[in-house]
Order: structure tokens, then C-alpha cells, then sequence
């Protein structure tokens, strides 16, 4: 999974536009408001407060995913949150009002080509601790930071990272989890280097540098040396070669970096493109467990897996790995040049590399056969959602499950599509979704495209519709 990109916090550097009056309406403190939303909508709330009050905000998310702004009583931008989780959870923030008056709360859906959903807002203004105001100097510090890198300026570069590393360590030792998530996943994409350097990781040099949680520097050169060898075969076969890096991280420092579970690899494809594995196999087998008690795999498919010598732990260890080299596919797809204005579009093209990869160079053939468990199982989930509109809809905040049939799928079409055609498929989506495509299609825009430059899209598309869900 792309870390979809990777940033969940962005703090506004210039001022958003002011709706006129009527739409605004004052809330009190702690009073709880459910109110519905179409794509693209947006609503806006004033509360007021006195100098020195802390504002807290949260946006729970009921089918539609949302961006919660807040203003001061000037118009000026204070904070923007976009958490990584989808139309389902939590958009939440808190500052401490530098001035008296009204301060404005604005929710925007998201995505204009989804249908409407609902939201629960709850704002609550209370004396401030001086926690708060640690806080709030954080989030001052990390504005900052974002002006400066949205800039554009690269002398200014130096500072904002250096601004982030500090704003990092601070929102650390405050215990402030999801702040230290949402600095670390923004220093990620700004410098990666900065970021793991704030985080104390061990480093090893190397055209892929490795940066790696203590204790784990056998596992981080071996999957160094993979990631290596598959930065240079793609450098030899379409003359891309990102300057990328590798991340393998324990728990505790994945958690200081993102709020995607723990062994769910992903990658950064900003200004320092990354691939981040886990430094355990603790997602994998509890993959492995949950097949076993399944009795799977059964029949052909058990000789198969025996055949191959492994366990099945062991053998899903080993294509579990492989992720890398689909977390390596969302940056060769940015790199190459083809726009993706769907995730779901996103994902396929991460597949489409990762199995490139495999098929022509197949590191280790074993993987394959556990790739094909992996893709078997998650395929015969029964899941909730099966369109690629409600992946697209719900994506981050799917459960586990469901995310991992559509994975299946597209894995599976994106197999499909290099085995017929090759990598003469990348100049063709290329010229299909050249520079200067809308960053966001409808489902249905994406697909047609697709279908004129590898027919079959349309129809797989309408299959994975057609599947009944529980």
C-alpha cells in the first residue's frame, strides 16, 4: 500500500476561501452534530473562543472521507488534517486560540466522484493545560516547516527539515502519538534521512542506503541487496532508476512513522522515495495461523507448497518479502511518468511492477508458488465491498480482509496484463495517462482508458462487481 503517499497532516500555507454567512453556523462547546454530505461538499462551523483557550475538534467519519481546516478569526489558516483512513474514523485536532473571537471549523469531502456520506462533529473549547501549549508550538513549528517546503525554495529546504526533526523528537517525548505520526510521515516524505536520524536508526551505506531499527542489520542488508538488484534491472529495462531507500523498522519506530498496521509495507514517493518493510514477519504469520486453522492449503495445492521444502511460515515469510518490490512498483510508476488518478489505478501499476519483477527475474522461484497461496486465499474471502467505486470510496479505512481480495485481484489482472503484453504496456497507459491529467477520474474514465490500451479491463472490472457480497 502507498502511503497513498504518505503525508496525514498538512498545515495550510495561504488563506481559504471564505463562504458567504448562511452556510456557516455557530456550535457550542461540546454540543454534538450529525449532519450528511455529498462528494466534493463543503461545510462550515464557527465556535468561538478567548485568547489562550484550547479548541479541540473531531470529525467522526461515516461513510466518506473528509478534510477538517480550521481558521483563525482573521480567515488566516491554522491547521488542516487528512488522516489516512479512508471514509471511516476519526479526523481529530486540537490548537489554542492565539486570539479572541470566532474560529472557523471547515469539513470538505474529499472526493467530488463519490455519493454522499455522513459525519459527526463535536468541538469542545476548554482551559488550556500547558500540555496544549506545548503543542501548539509544535504545530507552529511544523507550519512553518510546510511553508517552506511548499515553497519550493531549496535554501529554505534545509531549515523546514531541520524545523520537522525537531518538531519530531518534541511530539515524541510529549507522548503525543498521533502527532509524532502524522511529523514523522511528512519528515518522511521531506527527507527521509532527517527523519530516521531523529529516530536514532542505524544506517548502512550503498546505492540503496538501509536505515534500520537496532538489532536488525542482517535482515536490512539482505533486503538491501534484493531491493538493489531490482532498482537495477528495471534501470537496465526502461531506463528508470529512482534514487529510492529502504526502511526496516521494529514496531515501536513503525509507529513513530505511520498509522498503518504493523507489518503492512509501503512506500513515499515525494521528494525521498522509500520502501519500508517490517523488521518482523508478525502480520505474515498471523496469515499463516489463520490458513491452518482453515486446513489450508488443501489438496494440489498442499503437494504444491510441500514440494517446494519450506513450511508454509516460512514460505509466506518469503513472499510476503516480495512486497517490496510492489512498494518498489508506486515509485517506478511515478518516476516513468503515467498520472494515476485513482488509487485503485495506483495499486494496479505497484502490481504491475512487483510482478514484472518476478516473472522475469523470479529471485526465488519458491516465492512464487506462496505468492499464488497468498492470492488464492485472500481471493476466496467473502467480502463487503467488491467494486472498484467502493474500494476507491472506503480504501484506507477497509478492513484488512477486504482490502486484501481486491490486492488478490489486481494482482492477479496486473499478472495477466504483463504476461500478454509485456512491458509494452507502460508506453501505452503512459500515453493514455500522460502529464497533465486530472489527479482524480471517475472509475469509469480510468477504466476506458485502460481498455484502449489493454482490453479486458471493462469486463474484469464488472466481474469483481458481480461477486456476491456477505
Amino acid at each position: 500500500m502507498k502511503t497513498p503517499a504518505a503525508v496525514v497532516l498538512l498545515l495550510l500555507i495561504g488563506r481559504w476561501p471564505v463562504p458567504p454567512a448562511p452556510q456557516e453556523r455557530l456550535l457550542e462547546s461540546g454540543a454534538v452534530t450529525v449532519v450528511e454530505i455529498a462528494g466534493g461538499a463543503t461545510h462550515d462551523y464557527l465556535v468561538q473562543a478567548r485568547v489562550g483557550e484550547a479548541i479541540d475538534v473531531r470529525a467522526t467519519q461515516m461513510g466518506i472521507d473528509l478534510v477538517l481546516m480550521l481558521q483563525d478569526p482573521s480567515g488566516r489558516p491554522l491547521i488542516e488534517v487528512d488522516s489516512p483512513n479512508g471514509s471511516q474514523g476519526d479526523e481529530a485536532t486540537s490548537i489554542v486560540a492565539p486570539a479572541a473571537g470566532s474560529y472557523r471549523v471547515r469539513l470538505r469531502a474529499f472526493d467530488p466522484n463519490v455519493g454522499a456520506g455522513r459525519y459527526e462533529l463535536r468541538v469542545v473549547v476548554r482551559a488550556a493545560t500547558q500540555r496544549d501549549i506545548d503543542r501548539a508550538a509544535v504545530h507552529t513549528t511544523v507550519a512553518e516547516a510546510r511553508r517552506l517546503l511548499a515553497a519550493g525554495v531549496e535554501r529554505d529546504a534545509a531549515a523546514a527539515v531541520s524545523g520537522l526533526q525537531g518538531a519530531l523528537i518534541k511530539a515524541r517525548a510529549l507522548g503525543e502519538v498521533d502527532l509524532t505520526r502524522t511529523i514523522g510521515a511528512q519528515l518522511l516524505e521531506a527527507d527521509a534521512a532527517a527523519a530516521f536520524s531523529a529516530l536514532g536508526l542505524h544506517v548502512a551505506a550503498g546505492a540503496v542506503p538501509v536505515y534500520f531499527s537496532r538489532g536488525f542489520d542482517q535482515r536490512a542488508r539482505a533486503l538491501r541487496d534484493a531491493l538493489t538488484r531490482a532498482v537495477e534491472h528495471f534501470g537496465t529495462r526502461i531506463d528508470v532508476r529512482p534514487p529510492v531507500a529502504l526502511a526496516v523498522l521494529a514496531r515501536a519506530d513503525w509507529q513513530a512513522v505511520t498509522s498503518l498496521p504493523y507489518g503492512m509495507p509501503f512506500s513515499t514517493t515525494g521528494r525521498s522515495p522509500l520502501v519500508v518493510m517490517p523488521a518482523e514477519h508478525a502480520m505474515v504469520d498471523e496469515f499463516a495461523t489463520a490458513m491452518k486453522k482453515q486446513g489450508l492449503p488443501s489438496g494440489e495445492a498442499a503437494r504444491t507448497v510441500a514440494a517446494t521444502g519450506l513450511s508454509l511460515e516460512d514460505g509466506l515469510r518469503l513472499a510476503g518479502d516480495d512486497t517490496m518490490y510492489h512498494e518498489l512498483g508506486h515509485i517506478l510508476a511515478q518516476r516513468y511518468g503515467i498520472v494515476q488518478p485513482n488509487r485503485w489505478f495506483g495499486e494496479l501499476m505497484a502490481n504491475y511492477f512487483g510482478q514484472a519483477y518476478l516473472t522475469e527475474v523470479h529471485p526465488d522461484p519458491r516465492s512464487l508458488v506462496f505468492g499464488g497461496v497468498f492470492r488464492g486465499w485472500f481471493g476466496r474471502q467473502m467480502p463487503t465491498y467488491t467494486s472498484l467505486e467502493d474500494l476507491e470510496r472506503v480504501y484506507a479505512g477497509m478492513e484488512p480482509a477486504n482490502y486484501g481480495w481486491y490486492q488478490a485481484h489486481i494482482e492477479e489482472r496486473a499478472l495477466d496484463v504483463f504476461k500478454t503484453h509485456g512491458l509494452g504496456f507502460l508506453p501505452r497507459v503512459k500515453a493514455a495517462f500522460p502529464e497533465g491529467t486530472p489527479p482524480s477520474l471517475p472509475v469509469s474514465e480510468v477504466l476506458a482508458r485502460l481498455e484502449r490500451a489493454a482490453p479486458g479491463f471493462e469486463a474484469w472490472a464488472r466481474g469483481l462487481k458481480e461477486r456476491a457480497p456477505r
